[in-house]
């Protein structure tokens, strides 16, 4: 799945989704979809895999909630990759993995961006401030990169186990602002009030 900039800032032209699930890796915009009112469902019949998305927008900040179902009657690990692709005109770029807040931050001439998710309470496994597309994702591994100057393309993963028939809910956010304190506010709000960290909580 590919979203355009008109839903982000103009600093992020496109981000991208892809599963690792069986040894077996893809780009989920390769996906057979359809549009409902308010979601898409995508779905793979090699994969054995179902995946509808619900997309949340406020004010600089992005939500997006992803229900994956495992078609299959035996338990899998499955691998999400998000993939953001920044505008490649501003070459003052600084981009690092926060490890206090587990989540990639990218920092575009002095405004920043903070890109974050969950699995099943779990937050970033992997994760790349360089991404070079030719490297390959069919080991479901990443070359591990903590920070880089003018990069234009990040990635990173949430990783979980399905259990046979489970449907799972896979959250990805990504909050923007002027400054560092206004970004990772808006980090904390959105892990205290997702749906699945709330029930637990219960």
């Amino acid at each position: 799945m590919e979203q355009r900039s008109q839903y982000y800032n103009e600093e992020i032209e496109i981000v991208k989704y892809g599963v690792w699930i069986d040894g077996h890796f893809t780009w989920l915009d390769s996906w057979s979809c359809q549009y409902t009112e308010d979601k898409i469902i995508y779905e793979n019949n090699n994969m054995n895999l179902r995946i509808s998305l619900q997309v949340i927008y406020r004010e600089k900040t992005i939500l997006q909630e992803m229900t994956f179902r495992n078609l299959n009657s035996h338990p899998r690990q499955i691998k999400v990759f998000c993939n953001p692709l920044f505008s490649k005109k501003n070459d003052k770029k600084i981009t690092f993995f926060a490890p206090i807040l587990q989540a990639m931050v990218h920092n575009v001439d002095g405004y920043y961006f903070l890109l974050n998710g969950r699995l099943k309470r779990r937050g970033i496994v992997q994760y790349c401030t360089n991404f070079d597309e030719t490297d390959c994702l069919q080991n479901g591994k990443i070359l591990m990169q903590p920070f880089s100057l003018r990069s234009s393309k990040s990635i990173y993963s949430l990783e979980g186990e399905m259990d046979a028939k489970e449907e799972i809910k896979v959250y990805f956010w990504q909050c923007s602002g002027s400054s560092k304190y206004e970004v990772m506010k808006k980090n904390l709000f959105i892990q205290l009030n997702l749906p699945y960290e709330r029930a637990l909580e219960t």
